[in-house]
This record gives C-alpha cells, structure tokens and sequence, in this order.
C-alpha cells in the first residue's frame, strides 16, 4: 500500500488552514486543490470550466495568475509543476484550448463564458451570449 503524504496549507488569504492528503495522482490533486482555492460556480469562469473538464493544470494556471493560492502551490511544488511556466508549457494546454474554442461563447457585453454549464445568461453581467468565440491564432 503506497504511502499517503499530507500537506497543511492556508487557503488563499482566509486564513483557514486545510489539511491536503496526497493521493499521488498529479492531476486529480491539483484539481482538488483549484477546487478549493476557487470553489465557483459560474458560467463565465474559464478556472471552472476547465477544472470541471479535467484541464486541471491549465485552470492551476489560471487561477494563480488571478489570486494567492498557498495550498494549490504547495501542491503543485510537491509534484514538480510550475503553474507559473508559459503558457505552452502546460501538459492539458492544447487540449484546453480545443475545448475552449469548442464550448466558449461571448455574450452581448463582450464577456466570455460557457452557456453549456448553466443556462444562455451570462452570470457576470446578465447579458444574453449571442456568439461563439472564433479562434484567431
């Protein structure tokens, strides 16, 4: 049986300290970890989407650009991932971007979000999504 390693980390500036065991599966703990440094529930969030898609390493990326995330780093360190790499550097990148292009729409402010998740209203500004997201590179 394979030994369980635990980490306690702070989550995001809150103050509250989690308890973190690490199964040994990379993706599914950084998964866990974005999970609970960002626990959204949004259709307009790309961190969602992509942890709820299995994109875990891309929404790790993500997520710590936008915000302080102590536990998610500690994670990801213990597993040899640097979330702050380039861009084309991340292992589901590719992968993401396809399912971006694929899911993503822009509503009539100009925001984008995935209408698949939760409903034709963006959730950041109301605005109805009118068009998917055209891919320019």
């Amino acid at each position: 049986m394979p030994r369980l390693t635990t980490i306690r980390a702070e989550i995001g500036t809150t103050g509250n300290v989690e308890s973190f065991v690490l199964t040994g599966d990379a993706g599914a703990d950084i998964g866990r970890a974005v999970e609970l440094e960002h626990s959204c529930h949004y259709n307009h969030c790309d961190i969602r989407e992509a942890n709820e898609n299995d994109f875990s390493f891309t929404a790790a990326y993500l997520l710590t650009g936008a915000i302080e995330t102590h536990l998610l780093d500690r994670v990801c360190q213990h597993y040899k991932f640097s979330p702050n790499a380039a861009y084309h550097d991340i292992p589901d990148w590719e992968a993401w971007l396809e399912h971006f292009y694929a899911h993503a729409w822009e509503c009539e402010s100009g925001c984008i979000g995935f209408p698949e998740y939760d409903g034709d209203t963006c959730d950041n500004c109301l605005s109805a999504y009118t068009k998917r997201v055209e891919r320019t590179d």
